[in-house]
């Protein structure tokens, strides 16, 4: 060999610019196993007759009520009543008469009212309203029983309590 010449394998090691694997051992590829594991179909059991027969009827039924229609009845069965009888006694300020009477107090009622018939049988001092005034219910649909166009002033005392009201007059349905 001459003086600045190299071998093949001397020269391919000092050029390679790519750096050696720290590890010298040689990495082999993974081998694949024999066994290739498949996933199990679910196993399938049997409806017992009686759930069978219980499913066709309801089905036969037709359509269920729905979950929210139940849970509805459900609470206005239980709901709390916003409105309570009391006693009071109401006197005719025109006759003096007083008359002890089971009173309905609505929480939801905006003012006070009294049926047609018992303020007729009674005879109380029945006046007639300038204006007649709609009667409205809670979903604001207008009352089948019409307008209110007449009204009778009574005082009104429940236990110590003293007032005068204005009662309007309003038919039951």
């Amino acid at each position: 060999m001459a003086c600045g010449e190299e071998t093949t394998s001397t020269k391919t090691e000092k050029e390679s610019i790519a750096p050696e694997a720290q590890s010298v051992k040689k990495e082999e590829a993974p081998k694949e196993s024999a066994k290739i594991k498949v996933p199990e179909a679910p196993k399938r059991t049997r409806v017992p007759d009686a759930v069978q027969r219980k499913l066709a009827a309801e089905k036969q039924k037709g359509p269920q009520p729905s979950r929210l229609a139940q849970e509805l009845r459900n609470y206005q069965a239980k709901k709390k009543r916003h409105s309570i009888d009391v006693y009071v006694q109401i006197t005719g300020l025109d006759s003096g008469r007083t008359r002890g009477v089971k009173a309905l107090l609505d929480s939801g009622c905006s003012t006070c009212c009294i049926d047609t018939d018992y303020a007729r049988a009674e005879k109380l001092d029945i006046q007639e309203l300038p204006q007649p005034i709609v009667a409205r219910n809670a979903d604001n649909t207008e009352n089948i029983s019409g307008r209110i166009t007449h009204y009778v002033d009574l005082r009104m005392r429940i236990s110590p309590h003293v007032e005068t009201c204005t009662f309007l007059l309003t038919t039951q349905p």
